[in-house]
């Protein structure tokens, strides 16, 4: 199923030259003044229903190497496709292309071996993928637990993403207002998390430390900041340099027939800070605090109360946006 919502060309401005009176009444004679008026007509897919999907095939197999090893390996693949988004005049005549068809592919396979002996637990994994247009990337994974007894364990996971751009952050091009970009490189990220676990049948604590560094963001810019020029301010979807987030994270789930408790604090280094590079920092609190109560009152009903803080934080800055 697809649902076709039609917009209004809300991004289509006519100008036209008008005087304007004493009065500021618009007449035949007096200041020239020149009025914007919005534009009438749709904004919508040519046939929404046969050229737009994202179907996926997969399968996978896990074999027991041992009592204490598992692998379990497999392979993917994805076809994403677009149809032609079109703007239409009031009449639903064709005037403008907005969005190229489109179709892409994407394979990957993956493996993994776990291995369980004595107080540990070792997973070592990959991913491979090759993405017809930004092309093939290896994502490794690596995670060690060691249990310290019966109900504390400690954890260390190293892992890589890989995000390809969206068809609409490549080809988009509404009323020369925002532009594709063709020349988009997919998202990597690596992370690291260390943590620990308390863990029983009535009582749940877990902190997390993690350091995250990306390359190849993909983030809207601003070109040019003048919504007067001809072409407008040209928004596009660009990469932009590496950065990195640290951060902590504490989580604790605690019950007292009937009652339970849940909260989770974090903590953001990097938040509601100003980086070139790091274009959202600004608008990510540095702390937030989450805390739920629930009082079980019989087996039909209960009583919820939920509490949430999040420090300071900025707004978007469109000149930290600028392109340079």
């Amino acid at each position: 199923m697809f649902l076709d919502f039609t917009i209004t060309n809300f991004l289509d401005i006519q100008q036209r030259q008008v005087f304007i009176d004493q009065n500021l009444r618009i007449s035949e004679q007096g200041s020239p003044f020149i009025l914007q008026e919005m534009a009438t007509g749709k904004q919508s897919y040519q046939d929404p229903y046969q050229n737009n999907y994202r179907s996926t095939w997969s399968g996978n197999v896990s074999y027991q190497l041992t009592g204490d090893m598992l692998l379990f390996a497999g392979a993917e693949y994805e076809s994403r496709s677009v149809g032609e988004y079109q703007r239409t005049d009031i009449k639903g005549n064709f005037d403008a292309l907005q969005v190229q068809a489109t179709k892409i592919t994407e394979k990957s396979a993956f493996a993994q071996l776990d291995w369980t002996f004595g107080n540990y637990r070792l997973v070592l994994g990959g991913r491979f993928v090759d993405n017809e247009l930004t092309g093939s990337a290896i994502s490794p994974r690596l995670s060690a637990i060691y249990n310290l007894g019966q109900q504390n364990s400690v954890k260390v996971l190293y892992s890589e993403g890989y995000n390809s751009p969206t068809l609409s952050q490549v080809n988009l091009n509404i009323n020369n207002f925002i532009f594709g970009n063709i020349n988009l490189k997919a998202e990597t990220l690596e992370t690291l998390d260390i943590a620990y676990t308390r863990a029983n049948p009535r009582q749940i604590i877990t902190v997390n430390a993690y350091h995250i560094h990306t390359n190849n963001f993909i983030a809207r810019f601003f070109k040019n900041l003048v919504p007067g020029l001809k072409d407008g301010p040209d928004i596009q979807s660009s990469n932009t340099d590496s950065f990195s987030r640290t951060g902590l994270e504490i989580d604790y789930q605690q019950v007292w027939d009937p009652l339970t408790l849940l909260a989770n604090m974090a903590y953001n280094r990097e938040g509601n800070t100003t980086d070139k590079n790091d274009l959202l920092a600004n608008g990510v609190p540095r702390y937030t605090l989450n805390l739920g109560l629930n009082w079980q009152l019989n087996e039909q009903g209960s009583v919820g109360l939920s509490l949430r803080y999040w420090s300071e934080r900025g707004g978007d800055n469109c000149r930290s946006l600028l392109k340079k």
